[in-house]
């Protein structure tokens, strides 16, 4: 899916995820963080379930803290039976505090790259690392964003941005974040990003070569088959808290 080809196009988007927000029998946090991230890098409000009998006041307040304006949907009318009596503080809550919601802008400093080639043409290992590497941060509690190829443009309010295997770059890309580097910010890489062109071309392309992008502190945690593993990429994500 190309999200910006739809997301840029709308003030609000539906989300019918099925996984709800919480901690499952097997210790994993699940959570709707990346949706709400997608949408709110394009303003966009995300709606989801989080009232009645399918929610929870965990489901509310995720909606409050990563989403746009939005406690999501209640389900019910407000004066329902379903709708708890803890749910109805939360919605209490958002309404008497909605000024602290409104018209908020993400002050997140670390971006993680979603490159449409990449994931197009394998989202295998690609799509692995860039779920592993943002469950990483999240746990973490690093604020981080998620963007797209075009925001490659303008990367000056990030101070570190993420590639998790993200190998499909393409030549004017590459140089968007060498310059960004050689400009003071920070490189974490995972896998073997760029190693390959947008088309996918099996040609090696040799980046990033040793050295050259030495003075953002750029950080590689390769793997020489596969990608990177959870512990890997979990001192990656905690090596860009310490940053702070």
């Amino acid at each position: 899916v190309y999200y910006p080809g739809l997301l840029s196009h709308m003030d609000a988007v539906w989300s019918e995820e099925g996984d709800p927000t919480g901690i499952n029998d097997q210790g994993i946090l699940v959570s709707r963080i990346r949706s709400f991230k997608n949408a709110s890098i394009f303003g966009n409000t995300l709606f989801v379930t989080t009232g009645g009998s399918r929610g929870s006041c965990l489901q509310m307040a995720e909606s409050m803290a990563f989403g746009r304006q939005c406690i999501g949907d209640i389900e019910t009318p407000t004066k329902d039976k379903n709708v708890t009596a803890d749910q109805r503080r939360y919605l209490d809550f958002f309404h008497e505090q909605f000024d602290y919601y409104k018209d908020v802008q993400n002050i997140a400093d670390v971006a993680v790259l979603y490159s449409y080639a990449s994931m197009g043409f394998n989202n295998d290992g690609p799509a692995v690392s860039f779920m592993l590497f943002t469950q990483a941060l999240i746990q973490a509690k690093v604020p981080f964003d998620i963007i797209y190829d075009e925001h490659l443009q303008d990367l000056s309010k990030y101070r570190a941005l993420v590639l998790a295997d993200q190998e499909c770059l393409s030549e004017e890309q590459i140089e968007m974040i060498r310059r960004y580097v050689r400009e003071g910010a920070g490189l974490e890489r995972a896998g073997r990003p760029g190693r390959k062109s947008e088309n996918a071309s099996n040609a090696e392309t040799g980046w990033p070569r040793a050295g050259e992008l030495h003075r953002g502190g750029e950080r590689g945690h390769s793997k020489a088959a596969g990608c990177p593993d959870d512990e890997t990429i979990l001192e990656a994500a905690a090596e860009l808290g310490r940053d702070d």
